[in-house]
């Protein structure tokens, strides 16, 4: 994706990338949930909770139009401001969500339904402070080396990727709805979601390298 720049630049980008990635799934992953098995699917976030369609799940919506624009602005939009301010603002808003969290209870957990973990929420806020750092040294570097990131037009190979991950979408969804939200087939269902939205974003990278 860039015609020059240094390791250190190529490492924090792949680390905020992988971070952008893991976080975002948290709007993604109980969509999918909800369309493909609404009820006995509890979801909780920012104070806010419900089961499948029931409750304000238009949080998850919001959220993810924003991940969406925040990773089209970082593979396909030249002026780089938008997405230093998309990346910024996420990395922000995840440590507000989980300050939010840990004032409301200490003793708040993430869990993994049909996954079968679960750990204290204030075991991120170390990752997601080092991550946000890592953001700003890497737009630092990135302005002062006056770094370019190439955009190339959309190709085949992207709508091959893109046509991918719809495909995994539709198996997720249907398997989502043959599970119970516990059991094996529902793991399946979230390790499908899982790469399927890996795949989505990887659509939208130039295919020429980073």
């Amino acid at each position: 994706m860039t015609k020059t720049v240094s390791k250190s630049q190529a490492y924090l980008f792949n680390a905020i990338l992988f971070w952008l990635i893991t976080t975002s799934l948290f709007t993604w992953l109980p969509l999918v949930r909800i369309i493909g098995r609404p009820k006995e699917y509890y979801w909780g976030i920012l104070g806010r909770s419900g089961e499948g369609m029931d409750g304000p799940y238009w949080i998850f919506i919001v959220g993810l139009v924003y991940v969406l624009l925040l990773f089209y602005s970082v593979f396909r939009i030249k002026i780089r401001a938008y997405s230093y301010a998309l990346i910024l603002l996420w990395s922000l808003f995840v440590i507000y969500v989980i300050l939010k969290t840990i004032l409301a209870s200490e003793d708040s957990t993430i869990q993994g339904q049909g996954l079968h973990w679960e750990f204290r929420i204030w075991f991120l806020i170390i990752p997601a402070l080092l991550f946000t750092l890592c953001t700003s040294v890497w737009i630092t570097k990135e302005l002062k080396n006056g770094v370019h990131f190439t955009i190339t037009p959309w190709q085949k190979g992207n709508t091959k990727k893109l046509l991918l991950s719809l495909v995994l979408l539709m198996a997720a969804i249907v398997l989502f709805s043959l599970g119970n939200n516990y059991n094996w087939i529902t793991s399946l269902a979230i390790i499908t979601t899982i790469f399927q939205w890996i795949i989505l974003v990887e659509s939208l990278k130039p295919l020429k390298d980073i």
